[in-house]
Parts: structure tokens; sequence; C-alpha cells
């Protein structure tokens, strides 16, 4: 099939799909489900596992893998940019405006994309297609390396990390390959102050006291635009820190931390998103 032929089938696609009023069904760029479908309205994942090695990672469960599985990060398949291309033309001759998220049971800037470069090519093709995308990673100044294009899609872009520890001995002991927290705060300064928007989730809560301090650290600097506040969901497992995480999950009085956040955020002016986990433990209703 030559070139002409997929933007045909893209276009006729695209165009069934806005006379039914419904999105253009695509499987490589998909619609998240339950507490993923807070964070964003489409995501995409390029590979399958992620070697950052955090403790609290629900991945391999989700994946039915084992964490030496999970670890060995690697492309979901061969033709996987080239599927990526075709759904985004598609996307994109539908006239599509919510932004797609890079990556949800991966990490797009995992030690594997240095040597794939598929976030890289990934972004090229959004910018090539005018469409909106999240950078969630964990990858600190990696992400760096497509600084140039996600600086050139402007308003179109917002990165993203996620914290858990201010304190990086804590950080080394359940995010090890992860990069440290204050390489992750400074590369959202950086984007923030090139107008690029940025935000953090603070997901999962293993100490109360880490997360509030993050906040207040956070709200100093200024290169935050939205907190996404959650909780820690143990998610089974028999592992020494499964096995923590369950009893620290019980321990934590959610209802306490909540408030305690939600004070914290409105006294610094802070823009935030209560999870529906968290609002559920401190039994507020949908509609606060």
């Amino acid at each position: 099939m030559c070139s002409s032929d997929l933007g045909n089938k893209a276009q006729q696609t695209a165009t069934v799909a806005r006379r039914k009023g419904k999105s253009p069904k695509t499987t490589i760029i998909y619609e998240p489900r339950g507490r993923a479908g807070e964070y964003a309205a489409l995501a995409a994942n390029l590979y399958t596992g992620c070697d950052h090695g955090c403790g609290y990672c629900w991945g391999p469960r989700l994946l039915h893998l084992t964490k030496e599985e999970f670890m060995r990060a690697r492309p979901r398949s061969e033709d996987i940019i080239e599927k990526f291309r075709r759904e985004c033309e598609i996307l994109s001759k539908a006239g599509e405006k919510r932004s797609i998220l890079l990556m949800f049971t991966s990490d797009p800037y995992c030690c594997a994309d240095l040597k794939h470069k598929f976030t890289r090519q990934a972004i090229e093709i959004l910018n090539e297609y005018n469409l909106h995308f999240t950078i969630l990673s964990k990858g600190g100044m990696r992400v760096r390396r497509d600084y140039d294009l996600i600086r050139q899609a402007g308003e179109r872009a917002t990165v993203a990390t996620t914290l858990v520890f201010l304190d990086d001995n804590l950080r080394v002991e359940w995010e090890p390959y992860a990069s440290p927290t204050m390489e992750r705060i400074s590369l959202l300064c950086s984007f923030h102050s090139d107008g690029i928007r940025t935000w953090v989730s603070l997901e999962p809560v293993i100490d109360t006291e880490e997360t509030l301090r993050i906040i207040k650290f956070l709200a100093e600097k200024g290169c935050v635009d939205e907190y996404r506040v959650g909780k820690l969901n143990y998610h089974g497992g028999t592992t020494p820190k499964d096995l923590i995480l369950r009893d620290i999950e019980k321990q934590i009085d959610w209802q306490k931390f909540g408030d305690q956040a939600v004070e914290l955020l409105e006294s610094l002016n802070c823009k935030y998103m209560i999870k529906a986990d968290l609002r559920k433990a401190m039994d507020m209703s949908e509609d606060e």
C-alpha cells in the first residue's frame, strides 16, 4: 500500500468518526479507563515494561509480568512507530485536540529509550500532525535530549513528573534507577521558565510528611502549574516491599493527610486535583 492510500484510509476513518460524533478508533493511542483516566484523556505506550525498578510499581501486575520481566523494558513491537504515525494521522484529520500522554505502563525516558529513541520519534510525529501531548517521566535530565522538540510544540506540550520523596536516600530505596528528585524538579523549572505547562503527580503517598514537604518546596520554586495528589493503593503481592506498602496504607490516616494537603495547597494558592481514591478516603463527594 502506497503512502497516498494510507492517507486516504486515515481520512476516511476520521470522516466516519466525525459523522458518528465519536473519536476515531485507534489501538496504540487509547482512552485510559479507571484511575488512569483521571490523568489523561488519551495515552500511548511505546515500550513494554520499565527499567526504573520502582518498588511500588503496579505495572507488572497490570501487564501480568514478573518484576524481572517488567524490568527488561523493550519496544512493544518493531513497527510501533509506524503504527503510531498512522494513528496520529487519523486523529489529526479528525481534529483531535485532547492531549496524548506518554506513557502510563512505561516511562518515555526509561533507560531503554537511550538506545531506541522511540520517544523522540514520537514527539516528531506529534509535532508533524499538530497534536497535543504530555510527557510523564521520572527520567529527569534524559528528557532534555528532546528539549528542542518540546519547545517547538509550545502550548501543545505539557511536561510532568512523579515525585514521592524529597529525601533522595528514600528515593534511592524505592526508585533505584529513576532520576534523582532534584533533577526532576530542575527539569520542571527549565520547561516552566520557557512557558511549557507543567504538573506533578504526588502518588503514591508513602510518607505523608515527605509529600507535604514536596508541595512546600515546589511552591517556593514556582515551577508547577498543577498538583495532582493521590494516595497509596496496595495492589497485592508478597515481596518485602509489597508487605511494607500494605502496612503503610493501613496505618496512614488518609482523612487527615487529605485535609492537610488541601489546606496547604490552598494556602499557597496552588491549582490542584485530588484523585478519586483519596477523595473517597476523605469521604468527599464527587461534586466537592
